[in-house]
């Protein structure tokens, strides 16, 4: 037993040594193994490292080419930057000198001698007013680019009712302007007497009107109207409530350097020299206090909104023609309903003044609308208003079988628009207008320019909701 298990023992230390060198052999070879491949390793650490370096490369100059990005971007934004800067610059110019035109003019006259060297104050006016008017000529004509820019491609605002701070600044223009039209004593206060003439048609004649009512605004003179016109020979009273609660004073001194402090002056129909200064003047004011940030928010142009605000003041219809309008309105060829597109066509005598306009120019505009604002071709609520003195335009509309057209009845229209009902013919087609969704026309018809005046009193920021195909909004 005890030799069997000797011999066990030997087989085993035997088999043991046998494995410690087949062990030994292995590990040998491996080692040789490992050193035939040092070579082949360092070839794919070579590659691996080529491509490495290949890598960082490309990250290089991808980064290189972010840093030029980066640094274009940088220099864009601030040119970005700088342009902002430039923009505000101007707008606090502007606002600075409507505030301190007044008061440097009140500053001049109280310091004053006997007699004012006109001279001198009209050119110190006159450098203020041609720099302002310059500033406001090249923003108002940008704005209008753009926004005409944004109307070719299909981009159109949709309107909104006027804001409760709209609403507000609006009132207090409006108190404003009745504490000077209908004071509690007429005795005590100045006064400037207004143009009321026919020399042009009654838009233009408005207009002129308008401007010398915001001069004599800005000065805190009550204002009456002087004159008489075959645009409303009954008076205007019979179309209009009365602008003031004040009779005419005695005096007819026009307004200079000189007559500024005197109780009773005029302002000229068009007029020129000092006279036409102060009404680019007028051009260009609105309340010192819509400087304030949040009032810049409300509009674009602020004194295109303070002249809408004016002109409503002073076409405030009366009862008469209140039911007049109403008549009209029952007449119309189909009914007005919004949404509701307008165009105003001006023809007759306008063509020797600017250039023929065919309706398929206002109609492409007026597409673009349609589309932007989903009236669907077909469908009946693609209403068109039209206003026009011509009624040879009606007869052009009959190929837009799709729209809805509406228009005064041809019973209405006036051969003579320089008459009372000619005149009340033009109100009618200017408040309509006012009061469309959008509009096309052009900005060359003062009936134009009028209704979009008024068009800034019934909605918020009203700049973008009319598309001119000539002229930007502009003041003769």
């Amino acid at each position: 037993m005890r030799v069997i298990m000797a011999r066990s023992i030997e087989q085993i230390v035997t088999l043991l040594g046998i494995l410690s060198v087949l062990i030994c052999l292995y590990g040998g070879y491996k080692a040789i193994s490992s050193f035939d491949s040092i070579p082949h390793r360092e070839q794919l650490l070579r590659e691996q490292a080529f491509k490495l370096a290949s890598v960082r490369n490309q990250l290089e100059r991808q980064n290189r080419t972010l840093n030029r990005f980066s640094s274009q971007m940088n220099q864009l934004r601030d040119k970005n930057q700088n342009l902002t800067q430039q923009i505000l610059k101007m707008s606090n110019v502007k606002n600075k000198r409507v505030r301190e035109i007044p008061e440097m003019l009140r500053t001049e006259l109280r310091s004053k001698p006997s007699k004012t060297d006109s001279g001198s104050m009209y050119n110190l006016f006159e450098t203020i007013s041609v720099s302002h008017e310059q500033l406001h000529t090249r923003y108002r004509e940008e704005a209008f680019r753009n926004q005409k820019d944004k109307h070719d491609r299909g981009i159109f605002e949709k309107r909104i009712p006027l804001s409760n701070k709209s609403l507000e600044l609006m009132q207090n223009v409006k108190d404003e302007i009745f504490s000077h039209q209908f004071p509690e004593d007429c005795k005590s206060t100045k006064q400037l007497k207004c143009p009321w003439t026919g020399f042009c048609g009654f838009g233009c004649a408005f207009h002129q009107l308008a401007w010398c009512f915001t001069v004599g605004h800005i000065l805190q003179r009550n204002v009456v109207i002087e004159g008489h016109t075959s645009h409303i020979p009954d008076g205007w009273e019979s179309l209009f409530h009365p602008i003031t609660n004040c009779p005419r004073k005695s005096g007819n001194q026009r307004l200079t350097a000189d007559t500024l402090d005197l109780e009773v002056v005029s302002l000229p129909y068009y007029s020129r020299g000092w006279e036409n200064e102060f009404a680019k003047w007028a051009f260009y004011y609105y309340p010192p206090e819509w400087d304030k940030q949040e009032t810049r928010m409300i509009h674009s142009y602020p004194p295109l909104w303070f002249q809408g605000i004016v002109e409503g003041h002073l076409l405030r219809i009366n009862e008469n023609t209140t039911r007049e309008f109403e008549r009209r309105r029952g007449l119309l060829s189909s009914e007005w309903k919004h949404p509701i597109a307008c165009i105003h066509v001006r023809r007759s005598d306008h063509i020797i003044e600017a250039p023929y306009r065919k309706i398929e120019e206002y109609m492409a505009i007026v597409e673009k609308w349609f589309e932007a604002s989903n009236i669907q071709k077909g469908n009946e609520t693609r209403r068109v208003f039209i206003a026009t003195e011509d009624e040879k335009v009606l007869s052009e509309l009959e190929v837009w079988t799709n729209i809805t057209w509406v228009h005064t009845s041809r019973s209405e229209f006036i051969v003579n628009r320089q008459s009372q009902e000619g005149t009340l013919s033009v109100l009618f087609d200017i408040f309509q207008l006012s009061q469309c969704d959008f509009v096309v026309g052009t900005h060359s018809s003062q009936v134009t320019r009028l209704s979009y005046e008024l068009m800034q009193t019934n909605r918020n920021n009203g700049y973008s909701f009319l598309y001119s195909l000539d002229d930007p909004w502009y003041h003769p």
